[in-house]
């Protein structure tokens, strides 16, 4: 294990050096019967180890050697992509952001999976249609495979509601009896960090005074629901009585997550890739935040799926490597690989829920999380369906509103306005 985060954390490091810089040569190893180029992203250690055996475990099965440019940041790594496929130097296989894939997609520089899928019936079958759907194109084209995306959750310690009788807030009700319990008891009810985490706040207040109102794209004023500003309204009321942190607004998330783990605050929204922040997994438990509207029924949750696997044309039209390639894809995206890419519950598993059952060892918070997957309905952010300038007007309208000189209504108002620009 330490060979390999040398390894990565060395690959890291020569990303940055470079920068934008020229293409990186890949050689075959010609002693080896097959080779395949393979390159990609992974968050967060676990999936990052986890990738790594399971990319030695194909390599040994297969006979097949694989040169692997993976790295743990995304910094460099996605330019370097971008010029390795000008020089005509690109992976074989890779995984990498969908927003930042259009123009080999332009290019005709990577295989769609319906491609692919006349000749390989199985290729992405077992990942649920709702995510495919999702990543498709205005043609109804899908580009690659996603095996790994994040879910926002409301985490929350569970000794300190054990220890002051509070009910985990599976219920808006339960969620305000539980904000008074720990408001007697001294205890910081929810660590926030408006400074970074305003955006999260802003989507789950809106999801919650309205599922259906949360999926809408409004361009004028008229259009905007009125629960967005009853939403708005809302975390003005819980930062003003004492819900966040005093500092709440000046603080980041770094720090409302060490107020979580030093069980000064009983409960943490974020999204999943912090779980690998949470210092004692076994004592928490990842709830989702729970719905005030009426008739909103089971749990919700948004999601986010951002990054999968693409193939190379190039490889496509070598005989002797489309094969292998879609075979390291398939093997990457089944649904034991997916599994223990999330088996910490970092990630949202984007196989068909049924197919996981929970890994034996698996602790509390990987376990609830399985669960809350599981049951829930998914949504994706009011980021993906605004305008870029809509949504940072919003979010960066926050602070001002909390401190009581911005306007809830004239902020809205803008935010239709804003929505009229390019997506």
């Amino acid at each position: 294990m330490k060979k390999v985060v040398a390894f990565m954390l060395a690959l890291c490091l020569a990303c940055i050096a470079s920068g934008c810089g020229p293409a990186v040569t890949r050689s075959r190893d010609e002693s080896r019967p097959l080779t395949l180029n393979i390159a990609s992203y992974f968050s967060g250690e676990h999936a990052a180890q986890v990738y790594q055996e399971l990319s030695n475990q194909f390599s040994e099965e297969q006979g097949i050697d694989i040169v692997d440019s993976s790295t743990l940041t995304d910094t460099a790594f996605t330019q370097q992509i971008i010029n390795d496929f000008a020089a005509g130097n690109e992976p074989d296989v890779f995984y990498f952001p969908v927003n930042d894939a259009q123009t080999m997609i332009d290019n005709n520089q990577v295989v769609s999976v319906q491609e692919i899928c006349r000749e390989y019936p199985q290729y992405a079958s077992n990942i649920q249609s709702s995510i495919m759907d999702h990543l498709s194109d205005e043609n109804g084209n899908n580009w690659c495979v996603p095996v790994i995306g994040r879910y926002q959750a409301l985490y929350c310690n569970v000794s300190l509601f054990e220890t002051y009788g509070a009910p985990l807030p599976n219920t808006w009700g339960d969620l305000q009896k539980a904000i008074e319990i720990f408001q007697r008891n001294d205890v910081i009810p929810i660590a926030a960090g408006l400074k970074d985490q305003s955006s999260l706040w802003v989507d789950q207040l809106i999801l919650s005074y309205g599922v259906n109102e949360h999926e809408v794209s409004p361009m004028d004023a008229a259009d905007v629901p009125t629960t967005w500003n009853q939403a708005l309204a809302q975390l003005v009321n819980m930062e003003g009585s004492g819900a966040f942190p005093n500092n709440a607004l000046t603080s980041n998330r770094s720090t409302a997550l060490t107020l979580f783990n030093t069980q000064k605050a009983a409960m943490y929204l974020d999204s999943s890739d912090s779980v690998s922040l949470i210092s004692n997994p076994n004592a928490v438990v990842a709830c989702a935040f729970p719905c005030r509207a009426p008739n909103s029924g089971e749990d919700h949750l948004i999601i986010q799926v951002s990054y999968g696997y693409y193939i190379s044309r190039k490889t496509w039209e070598n005989e002797a490597l489309r094969d292998a390639a879609v075979k390291f894809v398939m093997y990457m995206s089944s649904s034991d690989a997916i599994a223990r890419m999330n088996e910490d519950g970092g990630g949202y598993p984007t196989v068909l829920l049924e197919s996981l059952d929970p890994i034996s060892g698996q602790g509390t918070l990987a376990q609830s999380a399985l669960s809350l997957c599981r049951r829930a309905q998914t949504h994706y952010s009011i980021k993906e369906r605004l305008s870029r300038l809509a949504w940072s007007s919003l979010v960066a309208a926050v602070d001002p509103i909390i401190q009581g000189y911005g306007s809830i209504p004239k902020t809205l108002d803008q935010l239709a306005i804003n929505n009229r620009a390019p997506k």
